[in-house]
């Protein structure tokens, strides 16, 4: 009997697993490793966006790259690696407001509509 032919190499995935975001909720989420010690942010105006550096910090689940999102209110996320650590700028329609939340294992921003209410 012929033996089959070999299975052809599985080939890697050419664009890296996005962020995770929720579009009804409006919020963008990147899981860490590492530590947020000494985590600073600013805000970018033009595109409109927030960097963050995570100077202690890696991505968990995604590779490092760009990413185009242009959903829920976002337009693109970068994730690079800056010297031991990570740099992330996340740029938003700018008919938003970002809120940054920062905490053991998540970076996170969710936008709301410049002028909206933050009240239930």
């Amino acid at each position: 009997a012929t033996p089959a032919p070999a299975a052809a190499p599985a080939l890697a995935s050419s664009r890296p697993a996005a962020p995770a975001l929720d579009v009804s909720a409006r919020r963008l989420s990147i899981p860490l490793l590492g530590s947020i010690r000494e985590a600073r942010s600013y805000p970018l105006a033009s595109p409109a966006g927030v960097a963050v550096n995570l100077p202690h910090a890696r991505p968990a689940s995604l590779q490092y790259g760009d990413f185009e999102l242009q959903r829920g209110g976002f337009r693109s996320v970068w994730v690079r690696r800056k010297g031991s650590g990570l740099h992330v700028r996340i740029f938003f329609q700018p008919s938003y407001t970002p809120t940054l939340s920062l905490e053991a294992g998540e970076l996170s921003v969710k936008l709301r509509e410049a002028g909206a209410s933050t009240s239930p």
